[in-house]
């Protein structure tokens, strides 16, 4: 995900706004998310959404959760992915992600979906690593630096604790690399990941990036202690 100039926390907080009041019909008719959960943002205003960001909720495409497992821990393997992987990295990342497509601008989502050929090229610039579930690749991480991009976990592994050992996965190579500090930047709308991060340890930074093309983001950094 790249990382682009940010705004103020107003400026981007009025674009989230409008973004969402725009695509309410979408969501009255069950499109995208739930129609209860986005007349609650649009009623209560940021700082109530900002607040239920913080309980967890059922997991839904894209969004890793800190549930109890459904697949041995020994069933689930973590390997650097290679070239050959990038077409079904970027397919995991598209259908990670499309339900949410409704949310990000045009921009943002292209962005959080690389295709085949870009994902090669954050290949180049630092690790990407895969998730197998039973031998299948259900999920994906990546790295750049200090900075943690590219979590994506599929539908159909919700649940499996694929997203947290990608997680830790990625710790532990920072650790390695003498990393003092990790970021990571989510979307204000896919609370579980949020949860994920919190409950592992990463806190919100105000510092920012904000936004990404118009689409708001959360800002998450935490310590690490180098091995």
């Amino acid at each position: 995900m790249r990382m682009p100039g940010t705004f103020s926390r107003p400026i981007s907080h009025l674009i989230f706004s409008l973004r969402w009041r725009k695509r309410f019909a979408i969501a009255r008719s069950g499109t995208g998310c739930s129609a209860n959960w986005l007349c609650s943002i649009l009623t209560n205003g940021w700082n109530e959404f900002e607040r239920g960001q913080r309980e967890p909720e059922s997991p839904s495409a894209g969004r890793t959760t800190t549930e109890d497992t459904n697949i041995p821990a020994d069933r689930i393997k973590i390997r650097r992915a290679g070239p050959e992987d990038a077409s079904i990295i970027a397919e995991v990342l598209q259908e990670s992600f499309v339900e949410f497509k409704e949310l990000y601008s045009d921009e943002g989502f292209a962005a959080t979906t690389p295709s085949a050929e870009e994902v090669l090229s954050r290949m180049r610039e630092g690790p990407v690593w895969v998730v197998l579930c039973d031998g299948a690749v259900s999920g994906t991480v990546s790295a750049k630096s200090t900075y943690i991009r590219g979590m994506a976990v599929l539908p159909s592994a919700r649940g499996s604790g694929a997203g947290l050992a990608l997680l830790q996965h990625a710790e532990g190579w920072a650790a390695k690399q003498v990393r003092a500090r990790l970021f990571l930047s989510t979307t204000p709308f896919l609370s579980s990941a949020i949860v994920l991060y919190e409950r592992s340890g990463f806190r919100r930074n105000e510092e920012g990036p904000h936004e990404l093309f118009g689409t708001p983001l959360l800002t998450m950094e935490k310590d690490i202690h180098p091995k």
